[in-house]
């Protein structure tokens, strides 16, 4: 895993970001030198800076430390828009590989963006309890639309 998440994105390489993670809390962008502004003197983001992520964030373009929940919100971000699309039918076999370790390594970037605190498991819980939230709430809406269009063609004589 932790070979794949080097191939996908260069940042993950740092020892902050191994695989399985597990700490107890979030570390606080404004304490440590855990965030640097971008300027013209640190190549406004075009410039590599092992540990830490660049990208927007609560305290405004920067570089975000890995220790910190904004690194993985920026990163999920980047990585969900680079990602390789590949056709089923006519990609090749590396192809549909190398895609789908990206979605492997997304994956576990989102759920880090999403998690309470930097651990793994716990992020996957709680990537589970909003994606369960998000079901529950399409789900009402959509039983909702059923029960007014329903109750429209009774009172409408249809």
């Amino acid at each position: 895993t932790n070979r794949k998440m080097a191939k996908v994105a260069k940042e993950l390489t740092s020892s902050f970001a191994k695989y399985p993670l597990k700490r107890e809390m979030w570390e606080d962008e404004k304490s440590k030198d855990l965030f640097i502004p971008a300027d013209d003197s640190n190549g406004n983001g075009k410039d590599f800076k092992l540990d830490y992520v660049y990208g927007p964030g609560r305290l405004g373009r920067g570089y975000y430390h890995l220790l910190t929940l904004d690194s993985y919100k920026a990163l999920y971000a980047r990585l969900r828009n680079e990602a390789p699309t590949v056709c089923c039918c006519f990609g090749t076999k590396a192809a549909r590989e190398e895609a789908s370790e990206w979605d492997d390594v997304l994956t576990i970037v989102y759920n880090r963006s999403v998690a309470s605190r930097p651990d793994d498991v716990v992020g996957a819980q709680d990537a589970i309890r909003i994606a369960r939230g998000e079901a529950i709430t399409y789900y009402n809406h959509h039983q909702n639309a059923q029960f007014v269009v329903g109750q429209a063609l009774i009172f409408s004589g249809a």
